[in-house]
């Protein structure tokens, strides 16, 4: 298996929303695709890909609500009581709530660094459970 682990988190991680994305279990290769704007070239690409079932797999996207309870779980882990309070109150700011939450890290290095490692290894975990219910030996 061509699988680097580091690199499928950091792909995960980099996700864009209008994209959908593919695996090639063998090679570890992921290709992405805008499904309302293909080339001639993707279409024949996203052919392949759909006749080659035993080499591709779509890779899901993490719920957005699963990103919201990582947001309340990090809260606790911050010393800092006022910037507790405020990332709770952006948390419950409504539609744009993890623009919020971001925003109020800005600025602050150290707690930023932290909640990078936090969502990274939220992301590493659910990667890893993918994985493994594809079929994957990891």
């Amino acid at each position: 298996m061509g699988i680097n682990l580091s690199s499928l988190i950091n792909i995960f991680m980099k996700m864009e929303p209008e994209k959908t994305y593919f695996l090639n279990k063998k090679t570890g290769q992921v290709l992405s695709f805008i499904l309302s704007n293909l080339s001639k070239k993707d279409m024949e690409m996203l052919e392949g890909i759909k006749k080659d079932k035993d080499s591709w797999i779509s890779l899901p996207k993490r719920p957005n609500s699963e990103y919201y309870r990582d947001m309340e779980e990090f809260i606790p882990t911050l010393n800092d009581i006022k910037l507790q309070e405020r990332l709770t109150t952006a948390l419950n700011s409504g539609r744009y709530a993890s623009k919020s939450f971001r925003d109020q890290l800005k600025g602050k290095n150290y707690e930023t660094e932290k909640w990078n490692e936090f969502q990274r290894k939220k992301m590493k975990s659910f990667v890893i459970s993918f994985l493994r219910q594809s079929g994957f030996k990891i």
